[in-house]
């Protein structure tokens, strides 16, 4: 008896540089594979119904957002912003209604902004101050994004990045840092307003999102006071759990680790480019 040759498994490689021409015509506009193909182009797009511009599909690589190394797939964002794994309905792969993600979607809704505002990015190093009472370098590493050293007093290092247009609606006076660290950790403080102090601290038991370039990043939530331990908060100085009180308003401050923390920390690494951040806190 002969053997049976059985042929090879065919291998269709993703070569993206054979979509980075858009030709219309090849399938039907607003048809699902005219949407793919514009996925592969590197352009974002969305059904007529999705809540655009926060619900859309993009592409992206196991690496994270911002590389192009690792193997390409394709994401989607859901209503609140949040992405996940494209998983195509029926209803998705029949549809006619598909649409490019246009400039007039991506216009910002400042309503939806519990707090926003304009950062120049900048580069530099933070240091732990001696207040934490636990090991701590004095050089902890590089960081991207903002850091007002004159605002707080846990993180003395030089001040880098240019802040401006703050608006908020969450007793929030003024930002004392908001960076990204190479360990994938993302810091943020703020301080609050004297009139309310307690306002601004309640946002940190939320979960945060941070939307930039018309894409939302959920960073979690941290309820512990000040990023470290709750108890251990408790049995501190206020200035040195970052708890306020009155006549004693001092940073309140958060640390991030969530599987968005490193694709908005690539955002925050466009050294000298302006951005325009909108959070909110659910």
């Amino acid at each position: 008896m002969s053997d049976v040759s059985k042929p090879d498994t065919p291998k269709c490689p993703l070569d993206l540089s054979q979509y980075q021409v858009l030709v219309n015509n090849v399938s039907p506009v607003g048809s699902c594979p005219w949407a793919l193909i514009q996925v592969y182009a590197g352009v974002k797009v969305h059904r007529s119904g999705w809540n655009a511009p926060k619900e859309h599909l993009r592409l992206d690589y196991e690496s994270g957002t911002g590389s192009d190394k690792g193997n390409p797939y394709i994401e989607k964002s859901d209503k609140d912003g949040v992405w996940g794994t494209w998983q195509p309905t029926k209803e998705d792969l029949v549809a006619c209604d598909w649409k490019l993600l246009t400039a007039e979607d991506n216009k910002p809704k400042p309503v939806d902004c519990m707090l926003s505002f304009t950062l120049e990015l900048g580069a530099g190093k933070d240091m732990e101050g001696p207040a934490w009472g636990y090991l701590n370098e004095d050089v902890d590493g590089p960081a991207w994004g903002y850091l007002n050293a004159g605002e707080t007093s846990h993180y003395k290092g030089p001040a880098f990045g240019t802040l401006t247009t703050v608006q908020n609606n969450v007793g929030i006076a003024n930002i004392s840092m908001f960076y990204f660290r190479d360990n994938g950790q993302m810091m943020f403080g703020v301080i609050p307003a004297q009139d309310n102090p307690l306002q601004a601290r309640e946002l940190f038991t939320k979960t945060l999102y941070v939307t930039v370039d018309n894409t939302t990043y959920n960073l979690g939530g941290n309820p512990s006071a000040g990023g470290i331990d709750a108890q251990l908060a408790a049995a501190l100085p206020r200035h040195m759990a970052g708890n306020p009180s009155a006549g004693d308003i001092d940073n309140n401050f958060s640390d991030y680790f969530s599987n968005d923390t490193r694709k908005l920390g690539a955002i925050l690494k466009e050294t000298g480019k302006t951005k325009h951040f909108c959070l909110t806190w659910k």
